[in-house]
């Protein structure tokens, strides 16, 4: 088996063009988010990576407080990595950081259009949440 070590951090410039190509490529090809929006979330450090032990990106994921509960969106893994659990990584640094920000909820946005992700969230102690602005939403309160 291929070593899984990674490590995570905060993106950086560097890194703005290699996730909007990621976020893209993770969501079956399809434009799902541009280099000037990954710019201004990396920009506000809101935007965590996951590095593989190379080095090279594997994962990415968006994480802000809004209000009294936190918010993520593009979780992204790369396809040749997909199933080997990063996404669910990916998902629990992003509600380890909303709940050290004092956030009592934490929402995820959907961007894909596929019955197997809100599964996945339901899953991992997501409820959907009422859509907005026509994506689907998954809501988890956090312990406290």
């Amino acid at each position: 088996m291929e070593n899984l070590a990674a490590s995570v951090r905060f993106a950086s410039g560097k890194d703005v063009e290699a996730i909007a190509a990621l976020v893209n490529r993770a969501a079956d090809g399809q434009a799902r988010t541009s280099v000037d929006e990954v710019s201004l979330l990396v920009s506000s450090r809101r935007f965590v990576v996951l590095d593989d032990h190379q080095g090279v990106l594997a994962a990415a994921v968006s994480v802000e407080p809004r209000g009294e509960g936190g918010w993520f969106s593009h979780l992204s893994v790369q396809p040749e990595r997909q199933g080997q659990r990063l996404g669910t990584r990916m998902v629990a640094i992003a509600e380890a950081m909303c709940q050290a920000m004092g956030c009592a909820s934490v929402a995820a946005t959907i961007d894909v259009d596929r019955d197997d992700v809100p599964n996945w969230y339901r899953r991992m102690g997501y409820a959907e949440d009422a859509p907005q602005r026509g994506r689907r939403h998954m809501r988890k309160a956090l312990a406290c």
